[in-house]
């Protein structure tokens, strides 16, 4: 018989759905996503699209690749989606400027639409995810 403090038994527990955290992350980002898209599309400026703008830069590009990892150590979750966000943005907008294509409001629609996939997998993945009772 194993303990329910078993860190094997946890980490197996963990593996299969995620903390339930991770789907109203991704709910909270996904939202943010289309928040932005719909700020973008409509033209619209000023704070509003600036700190939805921050929030999306900051975290919707690094959590669509962290997320999918399920480290379980939220600290060091949050650290790795900003640098992931801040590299991923870097690279690419040097690959615009460099192959002249920068169209910024064209690369944030295609990214937010790029980031939605994973957004959609991760919160789902928690309603697929088997119930476990301890």
């Amino acid at each position: 018989m194993t303990s329910t403090t078993d860190p094997a038994d946890a980490r197996a527990r963990r593996v299969g759905g995620g903390a339930p955290w991770r789907a109203r992350a991704a709910l909270a980002l996904l939202a943010v996503d289309a928040a932005f898209v719909v700020l973008v599309v409509a033209g619209i400026h000023g704070p509003t699209r600036f700190a939805v703008g921050l929030a999306f830069a900051l975290l919707v590009p690094g959590w669509s690749i962290v997320g999918l990892l399920h480290l379980d150590r939220p600290a060091l979750e949050l650290a790795l989606t900003i640098a992931t966000s801040l590299a991923l943005l870097l690279v690419c907008a040097q690959l615009l400027l460099s192959l002249s294509l920068w169209h910024l409001e064209a690369f944030a629609i295609f990214l937010a639409l790029a980031c939605a996939p994973s957004l959609l997998w991760q919160f789902a993945e928690r309603a697929r995810a088997p119930r476990t009772t301890t």
